[in-house]
């Protein structure tokens, strides 16, 4: 018999198991005292050494009903095993009414309690609604078959009226979880809306104050009304948090509830599920504060979050938005701080703006994968559009964690935004972080298709340390359009890598265009490179127009100032080459190394204008060879003529050429700092009457003593023609490199009727074949021969004929001298 009851009471003792907490044994006459606060301080004695009481009380709405959970603690301070199959509790109202009481399915196998040991066991009931904690008498019974209904009645427990089954808001609560404790408080509690639903976000504690890991995927939550409404929490961010002994971390939980409820008191239920019941078992409840749509966080304040158990830090730094044609461009700064004392990877995050509408558009960023650091911070560049309507200073940035396929995303912050008027005439520089960058002009060149906008910066370090170059580039707004940023480049232009104090730098940033584009207005944004794809921007110039491209007369020099570079370029001479179907336009240029060291030349670029607006692109000759200090090198910068291109005055624009794509060979070239030369009278197209003091290149040449006749072999077989001459051939080691290679071509042109024409060209160089050579010294004698047997049949008259000399290159030729000679006599 007793053994079949006490398999009764074990099925009896189905109900009782929450949390743990230091259990205070009392005299059991004291159980029904007044003075009792708490219901766990209310104590049940099983025998001289041992007790019973209440841990903890909790109710959670679910399918099966109103779900009462309730731990008990007994406590066995005997020197022998407890048997607890003499125990059980039954839980009734004060009316008498009687709740089939069950044990979890985790706690059926405890049937003795060690001497010296206590145990948990945790019960539930499915309770009426009507029927509160402080309506409920825990009756605690031992068998006894001498009493009446073999029962005698130990204790009864009443839950205490001024005790509140929920942790009010923020304060600490130690629940059991599994086989260990876990001290658990609400540390943040946030909510949006929209015009359904609200959003709420709850930092909470778990702080394993056992000693055994516990696994919180196994933990769930829920909102619970105080009229038992239940509302899921979403649990997905926990979901492979482990908490080892004595670990603490602060989780974020949310739910989406409708907004009714938003209004009313709620409570945080921690529960785990009775697999084998199917049963929902509360574990502590938390009270939450009634919290309303918070205020935006203040300009220039911070607003503390929590991510993976950390304090963190946030706040907007800067605002920066431009206006365009229908949209402006909005950059934001958001920054992070780890205040806490572990790294933490910042979870997968969404940011939007959202106007006083409550209209959202999102903002793009590039997500780091690097850990946040303790006490390190990192700063998020967001960007992106919104109409032009929207006021930005009635606005706020929504931060939240991004949905993923385990939940939806969570609320973290919302800020509000100013947006400071971060624009100025281009004429004023900005100063940023220690640096004034000045923008010293916006010009426009053509290119072959296009035309180039760009952009003159000089950025100068007004600290009292060095500093790094920053990382700017830029983006244009042509008539309150913008040019797409992502056809903007940048290139620093003096060889640096860092700035000294007081001194600067100088870069361009730069764009096509259709050349057919008409320009009037055109403003300057600053942009800081952020990352590999994204800009910060940080200042709008405002600029009236593109700015005139300064004319210097042709005795100027242009001076390239930038660091590394530094040179002198002086144009020495102008000339059309050709014939009128065939013309070509050259340019021969000075270049003079001012560095202090040897350096590779700077490369030319520009264009010739005539006064028509129409432009030909000129290319210049380059060298791969160093020029020492001081040492100069002659240029050439060519352009062919199409005989639709006529103009009485021609203007020479010269610059420096930046490589806007493609390899050394084929890339093409762009033209910045240009300045404009008027040729005016500046093209030579004089030849001169005699053969002194010839220049081509870097050598001076003159000739003289020439002497025309027949070329005759074995005293009867006419060849052709002989002209023998005396030529003086100086180098004037003016150049350390000539970058072009000039050919020299002397004609002979008879001067009768038929004028025959013979000509040859004249080398510096040795052994080059089909020319003559030429050989530095005074009074060199010359031989050429044109070979022609049938000279005797074209030759008329041998009287008089004309020598002409050429400057030729790219196969055009200029005449640079002629005069008319006689033959078989020695004439200058």
């Amino acid at each position: 018999m007793r053994k079949s009851i006490k398999t009764y009471s074990v099925a009896a003792l189905a109900a009782i198991t929450i949390a743990a907490q230091t259990i205070n044994i009392i005299p059991a006459q004291t159980v029904s005292a007044a003075a009792a606060q708490t219901i766990s301080s209310k104590v049940v004695r099983l025998s001289s050494n041992s007790t019973l009481s209440i841990r903890d009380a909790q109710f959670l709405m679910q399918e099966k009903g109103k779900v009462l959970a309730i731990t008990v603690t007994i406590t066995n301070n005997d020197n022998k095993e407890l048997d607890l199959l003499d125990y059980w509790l039954k839980i009734k109202t004060k009316s008498g009414r009687t709740f089939k009481t069950n044990m979890t399915e985790a706690d059926k196998s405890k049937s003795t309690v060690a001497p010296k040991s206590s145990v948990n066991i945790t019960y539930y009931s499915v309770i009426d609604m009507a029927t509160k904690l402080t309506d409920l008498q825990f009756q605690i019974l031992k068998w006894d078959f001498s009493a009446a209904n073999y029962e005698r009645t130990l204790g009864v427990i009443t839950y205490p009226s001024t005790q509140s089954d929920r942790a009010a808001p923020f304060q600490a609560k130690t629940i059991l979880f599994g086989n260990t404790k876990l001290r658990s408080a609400v540390k943040q509690v946030s909510i949006s809306q929209d015009s359904t639903s609200a959003y709420m976000t709850v930092s909470l504690l778990a702080e394993n104050v056992g000693f055994q890991t516990t696994d919180l995927s196994k933990l769930s939550l829920f909102l619970q009304t105080e009229s038992l409404s239940i509302y899921n929490v979403d649990t997905s961010q926990i979901a492979n948090v482990v908490v080892q002994p004595k670990e603490r971390k602060i989780v974020t939980v949310t739910a989406s509830i409708p907004l009714v409820s938003a209004k009313k008191a709620l409570s945080l239920v921690l529960a785990s599920n009775d697999e084998a019941s199917k049963v929902m078992l509360p574990l502590g409840a938390f009270a939450l504060p009634i919290v309303k749509p918070g205020a935006a966080t203040a300009v220039n304040q911070s607003k503390t979050i929590y991510l993976s158990g950390e304090p963190i830090s946030t706040k907007i730094d800067s605002t920066y938005s431009a206006v365009n044609e229908d949209n402006r461009d909005v950059t934001v700064s958001y920054t992070l701080t780890n205040n806490g004392v572990a790294a933490i990877t910042v979870p997968g995050l969404e940011m939007s703006i959202k106007t006083k509408d409550n209209v959202q558009y999102p903002l793009t960023f590039t997500p780091d994968e690097k850990k946040l650091l303790p006490k390190t911070s990192r700063t998020i560049t967001l960007t992106g559009q919104v109409p032009n309507a929207v006021d930005m200073n009635t606005s706020q940035l929504i931060v939240s964690t991004a949905a993923t396929d385990k939940g939806k995303g969570y609320v973290l912050g919302n800020y509000a935004l100013s947006v400071k008027s971060q624009d100025g005439n281009i004429t004023k520089p900005f100063d940023y972080n220690g640096y004034s960058i000045k923008v010293n002009r916006i010009e426009r060149t053509p290119l072959e298709n296009d035309d180039l906008l760009v952009a003159d910066l000089t950025i100068t370090n007004k600290s009292t340390i060095s500093k790094s170059i920053p990382n700017l580039s830029g983006y244009f707004v042509v008539n309150g359009v913008k040019v797409d940023a992502a056809q903007t480049k940048q290139q620093v232009l003096d060889n640096a890598i860092s700035i000294a104090p007081g001194s600067s730098y100088n870069m361009v940033v730069y764009t096509k265009i259709p050349y057919t584009s008409t320009i009037g207005t055109v403003n300057f944004v600053l942009t800081e490179k952020v990352d590999a794809n994204n800009d910060k921007s940080l200042y709008q110039f405002t600029s009236g127009g593109v700015n005139e491209i300064v004319s210097v007369p042709l005795t100027s020099s242009y001076e390239i100032t930038n660091t590394g570079h530094k040179s002198s370029v002086r144009v020495i001479k102008n000339a059309i080459y050709g014939s009128d179907n065939n013309k070509l336009f050259y340019s021969e240029i000075e270049l003079t190394n001012k560095e202090v060291r040897s350096a590779a030349s700077v490369q030319l670029a520009g264009y010739l204008k005539n006064d028509k607006g129409e432009v030909l692109k000129v290319t210049f000759s380059t060298s791969k060879t160093k020029l020492s200090p001081s040492g100069k090198q002659l240029i050439s910068g060519t352009a062919k003529l199409p005989a639709s291109f006529q103009s009485s005055a021609y203007t020479l624009y010269l610059g420096q050429a930046i490589n806007l794509g493609g390899d050394n060979e084929n890339a093409e070239l762009g033209l910045i700092k240009p300045v404009a030369y008027g040729l005016g009278n500046g093209i030579t197209d004089s030849t001169k009457t005699d053969f002194n003091n010839l220049t081509v290149g870097d050598y001076t040449l003159s000739f003289r003593q020439f002497n025309a006749f027949l070329n005759v072999s074995g005293g009867f077989d006419v060849l052709g023609i002989k002209l023998q001459l005396n030529a003086d051939v100086k180098r004037n080691g003016i150049y350390e490199d000539v970058t072009d290679d000039h050919k020299l071509i002397i004609e002979f042109v008879n001067q009768d009727s038929n004028k025959a024409t013979y000509s040859k060209v004249l080398s510096f160089k040795t052994g080059e074949q089909g020319t003559v050579e030429l050989r530095e010294g005074t009074g060199m004698p010359v031989t050429i021969t044109f070979d022609d047997p049938d000279v005797q049949n074209i030759v008329q008259s041998y009287e008089k004929y004309r020598i002409n000399i050429y400057d030729s290159i790219q196969d055009n030729k200029l005449l640079i001298a002629s005069k008319e000679l006689r033959w078989f006599t020695l004439s200058d």
